[in-house]
């Protein structure tokens, strides 16, 4: 099963996830939270990495700041991006996971005041809509997921994101 696929130097993931109980799943039946744990178990291994979660959408915010604790990962949260510049330039984080549409500070302006600051994280874009980089290729994240993703899908950027 091919979980991610290549866009434009970016992993883009599938829309596809089947509301199921508690967990979004990506419709790959029972296995799916096994391989969520083998995922947890590899990171637990690595050591506790530190990532910022930007979300305006309080559910989703959450639910995925609870997803990367449980899976072994130091994490943050912010409201929008201008909550989001002031934790990254007080804090140290391995990863950066953004939404783009949020009020004050978007993902993509988020990305340009990081560009603008030299500073060299990488990102993994959450959206229901993909930013046209075009113009600015330089912003371009790491990986991007499209809203709806899965825990699974997101476990999987966040790993194969992280240095």
């Amino acid at each position: 099963m091919q979980i991610a696929t290549p866009l434009a130097g970016a992993l883009q993931f599938s829309k596809q996830c089947v509301l199921a109980s508690d967990w979004l799943m990506d419709g790959s039946g029972p296995s799916q939270p096994i391989q969520i744990m083998k995922i947890k178990d590899s990171i637990s291994s690595q050591g506790r990495q530190r990532i910022l979660v930007v979300e305006d959408e309080a559910d989703i915010r959450r639910l995925n700041v609870d997803m990367l604790i449980w899976s072994g990962y130091e994490v943050d949260s912010a409201v929008d991006g201008a909550v989001a510049w002031e934790l990254l330039q007080q804090n140290h984080y391995d990863l950066l996971i953004t939404d783009n549409e949020m009020p004050n500070v978007s993902g993509v302006e988020l990305l340009g005041k990081l560009h603008a600051a030299h500073m060299t994280l990488p990102v993994v874009m959450a959206t229901g809509g993909l930013p046209d980089f075009t113009l600015r290729p330089w912003l371009r994240p790491n990986a991007v997921l499209c809203k709806p993703y899965t825990f699974w899908e997101l476990l999987v950027a966040v790993k194969e994101t992280l240095p």
